[in-house]
């Protein structure tokens, strides 16, 4: 693989999708679970506003489930565990499958960018970044996020408490204890897979947007630095938001503005990824996915529950797809399992049709 092309499948067959994908992949049959972590924010975590079996977990739900339909032996790991959309769990009741609580785990932390050094002068409004006691000083204009080792925390905003204010939101800055973290479902000696989709929190806040793609190519070569040289690592791009976006901050009311700055990141984005050459790592076209998934379900599902995180539909969508392009990773399982892929993988499915493209006006 030499990592150059973004993510796009169109009509292929279980045999001719082997050769396109170029994740590094075992030849033996599966012994032990596929460790997956998912990193990022809160479209990594999922957002918990509707009952359903989906949204409060991200694509990540939806994604387990295709690849253990598959016959996969998938295990989620990380810091991070929720059960249900309230995050209790009425009775232990849990949506992702049922049984094991060991596939509930994430490194999805709402509100959390990409970490690394930031310039102040490219800071719009009032940002977090101008007074939050959780950056350090470089002199001048330059920030970093301060690093707390050992400490993950769930969240950081400005509703939390001041012991969550005072730890770092940085990825960059967390990284090295995410992948050496101990606790229950989390085995910080292998990690098979990384999907890393983080960004938006630093755009759609004006925080030194100008940066955000060479940072988050800067967290990749940590991560790549980090993990085990047979494991893969997923980047995903940022996804428009939805046209009546108003969150807080400078682009409040600015879908299109938003929209424009969220296309110079991924452009930005897509020729320094380019430029790495990386070997284990594909840059997936999120973007672009959402228009095929617009394209094909249009004023069927709400695509957003506030303009930014997505409604359980678009997380399917989403999950789905990253799973057909995780099973080329995974060492394949048992000849009988093999033969129920291929049958699956030989049908005609509607999220295998989409091809990575610029973003058409909506």
């Amino acid at each position: 693989m030499d990592g150059r092309s973004v993510y796009s499948i169109s009509n292929v067959t279980a045999f001719g999708l082997c050769g396109l994908i170029g994740l590094a992949a075992a030849s033996t049959a599966q012994a032990d679970p596929y460790k997956i972590m998912s990193i990022g924010d809160s479209l990594t975590h999922g957002i918990n506003t509707f009952p359903v079996p989906s949204a409060p977990y991200g694509y990540r739900v939806p994604m387990f489930n295709e690849l253990t339909s598959q016959g996969f032996d998938i295990e989620m790991v990380g810091s991070q565990f929720q059960t249900d959309s309230n995050g209790t769990g009425a009775g232990g009741t849990v949506y992702q499958d049922g049984t094991s609580d060991l596939n509930k785990y994430h490194e999805g932390h709402s509100s959390w960018r990409i970490g690394g050094t930031y310039d102040l002068t490219n800071v719009a409004g009032t940002s977090q970044l101008h007074t939050a006691s959780n950056v350090v000083d470089h002199g001048g204009d330059m920030v970093s996020f301060k690093y707390t080792e050992g400490t993950i925390p769930e969240n950081f905003g400005p509703n939390q408490p001041d012991g969550g204010q005072a730890t770092a939101r940085g990825i960059f800055e967390h990284l090295p204890t995410m992948l050496n973290a101990s606790g229950p479902g989390h085995d910080p000696s292998d990690v098979d897979m990384v999907i890393l989709w983080i960004g938006i929190n630093d755009v759609k806040n004006g925080e030194d947007a100008a940066s955000a793609p060479t940072r988050l190519l800067n967290l990749v070569d940590l991560a790549v630095s980090l993990l085990p040289s047979d494991s893969n690592l997923i980047l995903m791009n940022l996804a428009a938001v939805g046209d009546d976006y108003s969150l807080s901050g400078p682009y409040n009311g600015d879908a299109v503005g938003l929209n424009a700055a969220i296309d110079a990141f991924n452009s930005s984005l897509l020729s320094g990824f380019n430029a790495k050459n990386y070997a284990n790592v594909e840059l997936f076209d999120t973007n672009a996915l959402l228009d095929q998934y617009l394209a094909l379900n249009p004023g069927t599902d709400p695509y957003y529950v506030d303009e930014l995180h997505f409604a359980d539909g678009t997380y399917e969508f989403i999950g789905q797809t990253l799973a057909d392009q995780i099973t080329q990773a995974i060492p394949e399982p048992s000849v009988l399992a093999m033969l129920v892929i291929s049958a699956g993988l030989m049908g005609s499915r509607s999220r295998k049709n989409m091809v990575a493209s610029a973003r058409s006006p909506r």
